[in-house]
């Protein structure tokens, strides 16, 4: 008898491994609701597999179902709530419904709980918590949690990035903004959002043609970038080259044809050709 019940116990771990490994593998290609589904058939093996709690509620939160996703993790805490991973994820949902007070607070428990031998996890977790500071609109709190970050893990582009977004903020002179952009741009060539923000700041400052650039690298990565086509068309309206800016805006305007600024300037740049 106790060897069959051992045979058994086996047999239920292997296979809450396998749909671990299913789900996981789902997660890495972006098949959420399949990994949703391997993950669940752990569950129902194992109702107290951390890893599967955990799977769950990421693959939720990557199908825009934060409150639904925040529910796994308050399982997982129940299992373990020194679980760093469940409070630092749970603190991502809490953003994505706006919630920073509450997502801070959860990050402030996973870096409390994250093995002080993990660099990159406490640099990921520092970031997101500066992030929601930044939200909240205390920008140099932020900034001392990006620049926390980048010690313990310098090659994080989004630490560089969110970093010269608080220096934005924080009204500090746009080139070194413009520097913190870079470095998140050579460790992450594809961030488009750098290369879109790096563009607003050279716009700022004057330096169109390098705004034009910046702005059509962040298309050539993300052509449905509404707002890029925008400010790449009011860079154009600067220079004063205002078939190229018509032809920017009515691409915005294709894109999102909501957007009021698009539709103004739109309409400012027709009675501009006409004039001439």
């Amino acid at each position: 008898m106790p060897m069959t019940i051992w045979v058994g116990f086996k047999g239920n771990e292997e296979a809450v491994q396998k749909f671990l490994k299913e789900g996981t593998s789902f997660m890495s290609l972006g098949k959420f609701r399949e990994a949703l589904e391997s993950f669940n058939k752990a569950l129902e093996i194992d109702a107290r597999s951390i890893r599967a709690w955990n799977g769950k509620g990421l693959a939720l939160l990557y199908m825009g179902m934060p409150a639904e996703a925040i529910k796994c993790f308050a399982k997982t805490l129940e299992i373990d709530p020194r679980n760093h991973v469940a409070w630092y994820e749970k603190g991502l949902c809490l953003q994505e419904l706006r919630r920073f007070g509450e997502s801070l607070q959860c990050f402030e428990n996973a870096l409390k709980f994250c093995p002080t031998d993990s660099p990159g996890q406490l640099s990921y977790i520092l970031n997101d918590k500066g992030r929601s500071l930044f939200e909240m609109g205390k920008y140099q709190d932020a900034l001392e949690c990006c620049e926390k970050a980048l010690k313990m893990n310098p090659r994080s582009s989004e630490a560089w990035y969110y970093k010269a977004v608080i220096l934005a903020r924080l009204n500090r002179p746009p080139e070194q903004a413009i520097e913190c952009f870079d470095r998140a741009l050579q460790i992450d060539p594809k961030y488009v959002l750098a290369w879109y923000n790096k563009g607003n700041a050279f716009f700022s400052i004057g330096i169109y043609d390098e705004a034009l650039k910046c702005y059509e690298k962040a298309l050539q990565i993300s052509p449905n970038f509404a707002q890029a086509w925008l400010n790449m068309g009011i860079t154009l309206a600067n220079l004063e080259r205002f078939r190229e800016a018509l032809a920017c805006v009515k691409k915005c305007l294709e894109i999102n044809p909501n957007i009021e600024e698009a539709r103004q300037l739109r309409d400012a740049l027709l009675k501009e050709l006409k004039s001439q």
